[in-house]
């Protein structure tokens, strides 16, 4: 198993990263910060693929507003090939949306500047 933190050299090679923050699992507590977590499938890209890798994000926003800072723990295991890069789509569910936020990428596949 691989982990990179806040803006780590790797991502997912899965096709294609479907997260979908509305169905976070969400601390509770403290008012100025909130936790998301999201475990992948294979079973659950659009389409769906057969695979054994799997990954789990976690993503933290602490403050608000102008204070607001996010930091994100990635992990994965199991991909039979190299990591390209992460992202998060914007869709419904089973509907392959547009890349809305770029997590990371490599140097022969960086994200938008």
């Amino acid at each position: 198993m691989r982990r990179f933190a806040f803006f780590g050299p790797a991502a997912l090679g899965l096709a294609a990263i479907v997260l979908v923050i509305g169905i976070p699992s969400v601390a509770l507590g403290d008012d100025d910060r909130r936790d998301f977590t999201a475990h992948f499938l294979g079973v659950n890209e659009t389409p769906s693929i057969s695979t054994d890798a799997t990954a789990d994000l976690t993503v933290r926003i602490n403050g608000s507003g102008d204070n607001a800072r996010i930091t994100y723990t990635l992990t994965f295991s199991g991909l039979r090939a190299p990591v390209t890069q992460a992202h998060i789509h914007f869709a419904q569910s089973k509907v392959a949306g547009g890349i809305m936020v770029f997590l990371c990428g490599t140097a022969a596949s960086p994200g938008p500047a």
